[in-house]
């Protein structure tokens, strides 16, 4: 096959030579070949075939490299919705109204301002252990985390998908009370007075379900195998929280310029970081999502968007519930056994 492309070029290229001024007995240098004759050629007799196998699958639901298997790092990053309606805890300090999830202020009315001032804070993450709010603007809900991720591809249509995690998870619930009021200039005015329960938990979780590709392409080959393909995926997980601490305060909402506690803040602490006696550490959950992989030989990188329904509640003496959504981004190492 070489020699038949080097007779090819040279014969293409000769007409040129000679414009130049190069002559046919100048060309003599070139060794000729005496054994191939293109005007003899058959191409019936000639052999294409490659000589290794290469086979694949594209389009929808393609079949996978089976016998196979690949091991993630991913780190993910989202929200926690909490659901809950006029609960009313025995872990919670009381108060007049019960709580709910709902937000009942806007998100400037939660910011929080210094003592005796009339500026508020301007960090946006919430205290650590031991202080207070000074370096708090408010409370917020998120999700984050990392883990390890195992996709084994045995002969069925599906893969098997196990993981295990470390969880990141801040939760809030509201109540509001309207019928209180202060002298203003002598004259009677009506405040609203929110309540707010923040709980930080830290999970460690694991989680076994499976995944189907939907819609790609598999390449396999001796020594690479490359592949590009969506999938959607399920699993349960259990939640196992070894840290649980919750933080509830008053607020005053909607006069932080003419009222304060007696502490000289718009905030009062009710409880400080303590664990709720009735908290359900072990939560399981089903998850679910969406996701792409990019599979390049033995190296892949991943991208998944995914919820989870919770299966348990937060508390075990009140219907407080926490669904999940957040981006999980991955890398790969991928192998036969």
């Amino acid at each position: 096959m070489v020699k038949i492309i080097i007779n090819i070029l040279f014969f293409s290229i000769l007409p040129i030579l000679q414009l130049y001024g190069f002559s046919s007995d100048s060309l003599d240098i070139f060794e000729r070949d005496s054994v191939w004759n293109l005007q003899e050629l058959n191409a019936d007799t000639l052999d294409f075939n490659l000589n290794f196998e290469v086979s694949e699958s594209h389009g929808w639901f393609p079949d996978r490299f089976d016998n196979s298997y690949h091991f993630g790092i991913n780190f993910f990053m989202g929200d926690n919705n909490d659901m809950a309606n006029n609960i009313r805890p025995e872990s919670f300090s009381p108060t007049k109204n019960p709580f709910s999830s709902d937000i009942p202020i806007p998100q400037e009315d939660r910011r929080i301002m210094e003592p005796g001032s009339r500026a508020f804070y301007t960090f946006n993450e919430y205290s650590g252990e031991g202080q207070d709010y000074s370096n708090a603007e408010y409370p917020r809900t998120g999700y984050w985390g990392f883990g390890l991720d195992f996709l084994m591809n045995l002969n069925l249509p599906f893969s098997l998908r196990f993981q295990t995690q470390f969880i990141m998870s801040d939760g809030l619930l509201f109540t509001e009370d309207k019928s209180k009021s202060f002298l203003n200039n002598g004259k009677k005015k009506r405040f609203n007075e929110i309540g707010v329960v923040y709980l930080e938990e830290m999970f460690l979780n694991a989680g076994i379900g499976v995944q189907l590709p939907v819609y790609g392409g598999f390449v396999n080959m001796p020594d690479m195998q490359i592949a590009s393909y969506y999938y959607i995926f399920s699993s349960i997980n259990l939640d196992y929280a070894v840290l649980s601490q919750a933080t509830q305060y008053m607020q005053i909402a909607d006069a932080k310029n003419e009222l304060r506690y007696d502490n000289l803040q718009d905030t009062l602490r009710l409880i400080s970081e303590e664990s709720f006696s009735t908290v359900n550490r072990f939560r399981p959950r089903f998850e679910f999502g969406f996701g792409w992989n990019l599979i390049g030989s033995s190296v892949g990188l991943g991208l998944e968007i995914f919820g989870s329904i919770p299966l348990e509640s937060v508390l075990d003496d009140a219907y407080w519930r926490q669904y999940k959504w957040g981006i999980k981004i991955s890398l790969n190492y991928n192998s036969f056994f």
